[in-house]
């Protein structure tokens, strides 16, 4: 083995430490490039040799059991990745990782690292992705400014730590190459700034579970990539942009549990590839646009009794789940699909897999007409309805719930 130039021994069941004698292997300290142990059930701590092989390119033990702290001072001058990801990591991760000169991928997620992040992260100048997410690190936002020296970052995904404060301006002029940037379950509060229009390429932005307040920027329109916009659980006011029809890739869009006032626009019926849409549990009113017709995942709050009547039209073909939960309908539930209030084009919902009408004020009888329906999950708890149920419902074939 004396031309070994990298050992991977992941995906496999191995258990126990990771021998400390390989590392002062001959070989190992002159020309080894690679060493792989992911995914196996490694247990105790990284040898401390493996983090002075200078010529090391990449070094991955995520997935495992093992435990300690990152070494204060780190000499791996040419390592490129670095994934020790989903172990029991503790401490905080020291500044030396930032003289890690030729890092590209830095993942330390699913840890329990405390403290606040490396100062001068802008250093690693070659740096593409930074994954610091499910950890417990405390600290503000301002490690965005260092940030924006690197111009091949793509990812930064942050989420649920205990970050605090308010998202810098600067953040607009973080790389144009940047396509990843989740930063939920923390505790940011403020405005977002409109400077993230500038991030053309990105093509996911979650920032839920904070405390995010005032409107949605208009200039979240001027991202064409963007695919996933996931902005619920937060404070945000103000009313929807029309802005948003540019996003002509989105597919999801979470707005629920904020303070958003105003009517639901027509023009995001123009998102042609949107498949999920919640709007629940905000300050909407007025009717649902009957331009919203091919959205296979839907939740509304409108607050509003007459939200039968404003989908009376709809040709909802590809709607797979309606929630209209949590709100205050009432009035009863027709008997058919041909008359009454639910329209004769429902008939065409054959996709229809969940639908929840739970906890409002509706009466009546439960309609025989569910049963026709291929629903998966039916959801009428907490109204007024008549305790018969139909048997049509009784025996649907694939019903769940």
């Amino acid at each position: 083995m004396s031309s070994l130039r990298a050992l991977g021994l992941g995906k496999n069941q191995l258990t126990g430490i990771i021998p400390p004698s390989i590392v002062f292997m001959e070989r190992f300290q002159r020309k080894f490039l690679g060493f792989r142990f992911n995914t196996n059930k490694q247990t105790g701590k990284i040898p401390s040799g493996l983090y002075n092989i200078s010529t090391l390119t990449y070094l991955d033990v995520s997935k495992n059991y093992l435990e300690g702290s990152i070494p204060r001072e780190l000499s791996l001058p040419n390592v490129e990745y670095l994934n020790i990801g989903q172990n029991l990591f503790t401490g905080t991760v020291p500044n030396s990782i930032v003289n890690l000169s030729s890092l590209q991928k830095l993942n330390i997620e699913q840890n329990y690292f405390t403290g606040p992040t490396p100062n001068d992260l802008g250093l690693l100048l070659s740096h593409q992705k930074l994954l610091f997410l499910d950890n417990l690190l405390q600290d503000d936002f301002t490690f965005i400014s260092s940030l924006t020296n690197c111009s091949d970052l793509q990812f930064i995904v942050v989420s649920n730590n205990l970050l605090s404060g308010p998202l810098p301006d600067c953040i607009g002029n973080l790389s144009t190459n940047m396509t990843y940037m989740v930063m939920d379950n923390n505790r940011i509060y403020g405005k977002l700034p409109s400077g993230i229009g500038n991030l053309r390429n990105l093509g996911m932005l979650t920032i839920s579970m904070n405390e995010l307040t005032g409107p949605i920027p208009t200039s979240i329109g001027n991202l064409p990539s963007l695919i996933q916009l996931h902005l619920h659980a937060n404070n945000l006011t103000g009313v929807l942009s029309s802005s948003l029809r540019n996003l002509s890739l989105l597919n999801s869009l979470f707005l629920h549990q904020n303070k958003i006032l105003g009517s639901i626009p027509p023009s995001l019926g123009q998102i042609s590839n949107l498949l999920e849409l919640d709007l629940s549990r905000n300050k909407l009113n007025g009717s649902i646009p009957r331009e919203i017709t091919s959205i296979s995942s839907i939740s509304f709050s409108t607050q509003r009794t007459d939200w039968y009547s404003s989908i009376r039209n709809w040709a909802l073909k590809n709607l797979a789940e309606l929630d209209v939960s949590n709100n205050r309908l009432s009035g009863s539930l027709p008997n058919s699909l041909g008359n009454a209030l639910i329209p004769q084009a429902w008939s065409a919902l054959k996709g229809l897999q969940e639908l929840d009408l739970s906890n409002n004020n509706l009466s009546g009888k439960i309609p025989s007409f569910l049963g026709e329906l291929h629903l998966e999950k039916l959801n009428l708890s907490s109204n007024r309805l008549n305790r018969e149920v139909p048997k049509q419902v009784i025996y649907m074939e694939v019903l769940q719930t």
